[in-house]
């Protein structure tokens, strides 16, 4: 499909507890009812848009949906670690499925975060869901979180943290300098990596160090002043290490999601 793209920013999806999370949709400009590709991303729509071409999907013939999740950027809410993805997903896919440009066929994508979305997603039993190509993140999250022998991550999740308040700084009235270097190299490493320039990747990678070092040395593990009291993020997932904890029954278990962890027989004949 060739021809004019159509834009449409800060569309308002509502959620079934009457939070409005906001979403942009890309799709070709056609009257033509068209398979729906969704992103669901707490990194923010205008960051993700810098990495991927939206525009060119479009042309193939989708309408292409980036949403910001609960309490990230321009949705209401309040921000938790992927437990409010599940009825959030639900009630996004049934949004697009819904819409007069979708025929009802939805399907997901991204990665790391954008790919906990669509095992959320998955988890719920949206009905329109028809596909989801979650890419680096594991379909049981207790993994994402601790290691072998139950090792915290103690690298990946005070950097993650510490990235989700940097990136929500100007939003919450942070000033931090430091916040705002980790911004821009974390901004840096996504533009380098899509334009294949891996020495300013390596650059803008080393700038993060520098910020991230002190974070790990910090004890107790959280009590970073980076987090300006938004280390409830580390807090809520070591208050729950064992894998046995009822708080990771309903997002860490892949035998949640159903049919999406199914290995179709092979067609013979």
């Amino acid at each position: 499909m060739t021809g004019a793209v159509v834009c449409d920013r800060g569309v308002v999806v509502p959620m079934r507890d009457g939070v409005r999370l906001v979403a942009d949709v890309t799709r070709p400009d056609t009257e033509e009812p068209l398979p729906v590709l969704l992103m669901r991303t707490p990194y923010g729509r205008s960051r993700i848009s810098l990495a991927f071409d939206f525009e060119s999907l479009a042309r193939e013939g989708f309408a292409v949906v980036i949403q910001d999740c609960r309490g990230r950027f321009d949705s209401e809410g309040e921000f938790s670690y992927v437990r409010g993805d599940i009825d959030d997903g639900y009630d996004t896919v049934e949004w697009a499925a819904a819409q007069r440009w979708s025929n009802g066929r939805v399907g997901m994508f991204g990665q790391s975060y954008m790919g906990n979305t669509q095992w959320m997603a998955a988890i719920s039993g949206a009905p329109h869901l028809q596909a989801i190509a979650p890419e680096i993140c594991p379909a049981d999250l207790w993994t994402g979180n601790f290691d072998t022998g139950g090792m915290f991550r103690l690298g990946l999740r005070l950097s993650w943290t510490a990235g989700i308040v940097a990136a929500m700084a100007p939003t919450w009235g942070i000033e931090d300098e430091r916040l705002d270097e980790l911004q821009r190299a974390s901004i840096d490493i996504a533009l380098a990596e899509f334009a294949g320039d891996h020495d300013t990747a390596e650059d803008a990678a080393r700038r993060a160090r520098e910020v991230l070092h002190p974070l790990y040395r910090a004890r107790p593990v959280g009590s970073s002043d980076l987090f300006h009291g938004r280390e409830s993020l580390v807090e809520e997932v070591l208050e729950h290490e064992w894998r046995t904890d009822g708080w990771w029954r309903r997002i860490a278990r892949p035998g949640n999601c159903g049919r999406w962890m199914e290995c179709p027989s092979p067609r013979r004949g």
